[in-house]
C-alpha cells in the first residue's frame, strides 16, 4: 500500500535527525506542520519506491543550499523574504484615504496633481547633465540589482490578460489612469471636453486578511541572481538543459562553458555577485548574519528610493572605445525596447560593455532622458503607444500606499517642515520653486519627487533620505540572508571553503569583464574604477584587478600573451577548488594562436619531406649515380648527398629502399631473394624517368 505523504515526511525527518544532529528543531516542527496533506493528495502524487531517499534529499537540501524560491532561508520563519512574500513598510501602515486601498488625496482636499504633470514640470525645471564621475555601466549594474530583488506584479485578468486602464473614467478598482495635461508635448493632450489618460494598472493585491492592500515581491527578496536562475521551480526548469547541470543556452560567445557543478556553481556565482554589489557598487560596511533581521523588500525602497537609477539612464547606448572610435552604431532605447536580436548580432555584447565603460551616465536629479518619459514600452513606429516611466514611478508610490515625502524626513534625521521654504537647505531654491509649481501643499509631495530634489550627500549620488532608505535595505539584505557568502559557517549550512572565500574576495567586476570580453578593446586604456570614467593605462588597470595573476602587457610591445603564473601552485590544489581558483584566469590571443598553428603545420610538412628525402632519396640517388660518390668516410656518410635531379616520383612512390635485379644494366644489381613475392619494383631509364614495373622477379 502506498504510504501517505505524512508518513513519508515523518520518516525522512527521523532519518535527517539521526544523521544531522544540528538540525534546528524548530524548523523540523514547522516543516512537519507545513507538510500535513490529505491521503487523497498522497495517492495523486504517485510516490515511487525511492520516496524515502527523495524526501530525505529535499529535507537536507533545504539546509545546505539556498532554494530557488528563497523559502527556508530563515529557519524561524521559512516564508520570510521568499518569492511572493509581502513587501513591508517603514511606517506602521500604508497611506490610503480610507486606510484600506483608496489612493490618497491632497491634504487641501481634491485629488493630487497628475503624475504626468509633475513629470513635465520636473523635466522643464532641470537641464539634463552627465555625471562627472560615473559611467553608464553603473546605471546598468544598478538595473541588474533592481531586477534581481524587485518585481511587484500588476493585476491581470484570466490567462494573463491585461486590463484596459487608459480610460480616464474607468470604474475598475485595479485601474488608476494618469491624466495627460492639456499642454502635453508628446502624448495626445486632454481638452476641456475630453480627458486623455495614460494606462496604469495597480499592483496585485495579495492581502490574506481584512486590512489595507498588501503588495508582494514576486522575485525572491535576496541578492541571489534570481533574474538569471528564476524564483520558482517552473522558471528554474525553463532555463536548465538537464544535461550535466548545464544552463539552457542557444550558443556560447565566450568559449566553452565551465564543467558542471550544479548548486556549487550557483553558490559561487551568487557569492561573486554579492561581493561586487557590496564592495564596488555600494560603499556601506555592514555586520554579520542576524536571524531576527527581515531581509524582505521595503516598500519605500521598491517604489521610491531605488528608482533613482531611472534618472541615470541615457537616451541611447553609445558603442565606442576610449578614443571615441565607433565600434558599432549607438542604440536608442526608445526604438529598441523589444528589438534586441538585431543588436545582439550587430556588434554583440562586448560593444555594449565598452560603450557603457567609456561613456558617462546621467546625473541623478529631476531630469530624465526623452525615452524614459515618453517611449517606455512604445511600439516601434507607433507614436505615443508607450508610457511615462517617471509618472508611473510617482503613481506606483501612491498605489502601494507610500506616505508623503515630509513624513520620512524625521525618520532619516532631517528637520520637520511646515512649508515649502523649509525645504531650501536640503534642496535649494530652484528645486523648491519647482515643487511649488507641481503641488499645492508641501505635505502632498510624493516621496519619489522629494528624494530626487534633495542635494547629494558628499561623495554620493543621492540625498540623505534616499541614502538612508537604500542603506537600510542593503543592510537587511546582508544581515538577514543566512546564505550570504561572508557569514560564519553554521551547523546547518555548507559554507565556502577558505580558498573559495579568498578567491571571491579578490573578484572584481573589472576582472570579470577582462576575462569575458576580448582585451584588444582595452589594450591602451580602461577605466581605473569600472564604474568610473577616469581612465588609466590598461596594463595598470588589468594588473591591479586581481593581483599578479593576469598576463596582460597592454601598454608594452608585447600584448595579450598566454601565461600561467600559477602553474607551480596548481599541483597541490584539489581539482574542484583548482578550477574555481585558477581555471578561468588564462587569457588567449586567438590571432596569435591561429598563426602559431598554421606555422606548426607548415614546419611539420617540411620536416616530413626532409626526412623522406634523407631516408629514401639519398640512398636511391647513390645507387643510380655511383660516379657522384667518390669516397665513403669512416662513419659511412657520403660526401655528396641528394643532389639536384632526384625524381620526386621516386621519393613519393618508394615505400622501401628500391631493389633491382642482378641483370639491371643501369645499376649495380641486387639480389631478389629478400623481396616479398608481391613486391613491385620500379625500373628507370637513364634519364631518370620510370621505365616499367617488375613483379615477382619477372621482366617487363
Amino acid at each position: 500500500m502506498t504510504p501517505s505523504v505524512k508518513q513519508i515526511v515523518e520518516t525522512a525527518l527521523d532519518l535527517a535527525k539521526t544523521n544531522l544532529a544540528n538540525i534546528n528543531e524548530e524548523f523540523v516542527q514547522s516543516f512537519r506542520m507545513w507538510t500535513q496533506m490529505p491521503t487523497k493528495a498522497a495517492r495523486e502524487m504517485q510516490i515511487t519506491g525511492n520516496w524515502l531517499q527523495e524526501a530525505s534529499r529535499i529535507v537536507v537540501q533545504h539546509f545546505l543550499y539556498r532554494t530557488i524560491t528563497g523559502i527556508c532561508n530563515n529557519l524561524n520563519n521559512p516564508r520570510l523574504a521568499s518569492a511572493n512574500a509581502p513587501i513591508r513598510f517603514l511606517m506602521d501602515k500604508p497611506s490610503y484615504d480610507n486606510e484600506i486601498g483608496t489612493i490618497r488625496s491632497s491634504v487641501s482636499d481634491g485629488p493630487l496633481p497628475s503624475t504626468r504633470l509633475i513629470s513635465n514640470i520636473m523635466q522643464d525645471s532641470t537641464p539634463e547633465k552627465v555625471d562627472p564621475k560615473l559611467n553608464n555601466l553603473h546605471m546598468q549594474f544598478g538595473q541588474i540589482v533592481a531586477h534581481d530583488i524587485i518585481l511587484t506584479p500588476s493585476a491581470s485578468g484570466p490567462n494573463g490578460e491585461q486590463f484596459a486602464c487608459d480610460n480616464c473614467s474607468s470604474p475598475s478598482p485595479v485601474c488608476a489612469p494618469i491624466e495627460i495635461p492639456e499642454d502635453d508635448q508628446y502624448f495626445p493632450p486632454s481638452t476641456p471636453n475630453k480627458k486623455n489618460c495614460l494606462a496604469f494598472t495597480r499592483v496585485l493585491n495579495a492581502q490574506q486578511r481584512f486590512g489595507p492592500r498588501q503588495p508582494i515581491g514576486q522575485n525572491t527578496h535576496f541578492l541571489d541572481l534570481s533574474l538569471l536562475y528564476g524564483s520558482s521551480e517552473c522558471e528554474a526548469t525553463s532555463v536548465r538543459a538537464f544535461v550535466n547541470g548545464l544552463m539552457l543556452v542557444q550558443q556560447s560567445m565566450f568559449g566553452p562553458l565551465p564543467p558542471p557543478a550544479k548548486n556549487i556553481t550557483r553558490r559561487i556565482m551568487i557569492a561573486q555577485y554579492q561581493h561586487i554589489v557590496y564592495n564596488e557598487y555600494l560603499s556601506h560596511v555592514l555586520g554579520s548574519y542576524d536571524e531576527t533581521v527581515n531581509a524582505g523588500m521595503i516598500a519605500e525602497f521598491v517604489a521610491g528610493a531605488y528608482r533613482f537609477g531611472h534618472s541615470q539612464a541615457r537616451k541611447d547606448f553609445p558603442r565606442d572605445d576610449a578614443f571615441n572610435n565607433t565600434i558599432a552604431a549607438s542604440v536608442n532605447i526608445g526604438d529598441n525596447g523589444f528589438y534586441t536580436e538585431s543588436q545582439y548580432k550587430n556588434g554583440g555584447p562586448a560593444t555594449f560593455v565598452t560603450g557603457m565603460m567609456f561613456n558617462p551616465t546621467m546625473s541623478v536629479d529631476t531630469a530624465f532622458a526623452f525615452p524614459i518619459r515618453n517611449q517606455i514600452f512604445e511600439i516601434r513606429g507607433k507614436r505615443a503607444s508607450g508610457t511615462d516611466l517617471v509618472a508611473t514611478n510617482l503613481m506606483r508610490g501612491r498605489d502601494i500606499g507610500l506616505h508623503p515625502y515630509v513624513s520620512y524626513r524625521e525618520m532619516v534625521g532631517l528637520p520637520p517642515v511646515n512649508n515649502f521654504d523649509d525645504l531650501v537647505p536640503q534642496m535649494g531654491q530652484e528645486k523648491v520653486n519647482m515643487l511649488k509649481r507641481a503641488y499645492r501643499d508641501v505635505r502632498d509631495v510624493d516621496l519619489y519627487a522629494g528624494i530626487l530634489s534633495e542635494k547629494h550627500l558628499p561623495g554620493a549620488i543621492v540625498g540623505q533620505t534616499a541614502a538612508t532608505i537604500i542603506a537600510k535595505q542593503f543592510k537587511d539584505l546582508k544581515l538577514g540572508d543566512r546564505f550570504y557568502y561572508e557569514h560564519a559557517p553554521q551547523p546547518t549550512l555548507r559554507g565556502l571553503t577558505s580558498g573559495e572565500l579568498a578567491e571571491i574576495r579578490r573578484s572584481t567586476l573589472g576582472g570579470i569583464i577582462c576575462r569575458a570580453f576580448p582585451m584588444d578593446i582595452l589594450r591602451t586604456r580602461c577605466p581605473k574604477n569600472k564604474f568610473g570614467i577616469e581612465l588609466e593605462c590598461a596594463f595598470e588597470c588589468c594588473e591591479s584587478l586581481e593581483g599578479k595573476d593576469h598576463g596582460y602587457y597592454c601598454c608594452g610591445a608585447e600584448e595579450n600573451h598566454l601565461v600561467n603564473p600559477d602553474a607551480e601552485k596548481k599541483t597541490n590544489v584539489p581539482r574542484a577548488e583548482r578550477f574555481f581558483a585558477y581555471g578561468n584566469t588564462f587569457q588567449v590571443d586567438y590571432t596569435m594562436l591561429i598563426i602559431g598553428l598554421i606555422v606548426s603545420i607548415v614546419l611539420s610538412i617540411l620536416l616530413s619531406f626532409f626526412c623522406c628525402l634523407l631516408c629514401n632519396g639519398c640512398w636511391l640517388h647513390r645507387r643510380r649515380n655511383p660516379h657522384m660518390y667518390e669516397s665513403v668516410n669512416e662513419n659511412g656518410w657520403y660526401p655528396i648527398c641528394c643532389g639536384f635531379g632526384i625524381p620526386m616520383g621516386t621519393v613519393v612512390f618508394s615505400t622501401h629502399p628500391p631493389h633491382y635485379r642482378e641483370d639491371d644494366m643501369y645499376h649495380g644489381g641486387s639480389s631478389t631473394s629478400s623481396l616479398p613475392s608481391s613486391h613491385q619494383r620500379v625500373r628507370f631509364n637513364p634519364d631518370g624517368t620510370p621505365r616499367g614495373v617488375l613483379k615477382n622477379g619477372g621482366q617487363h
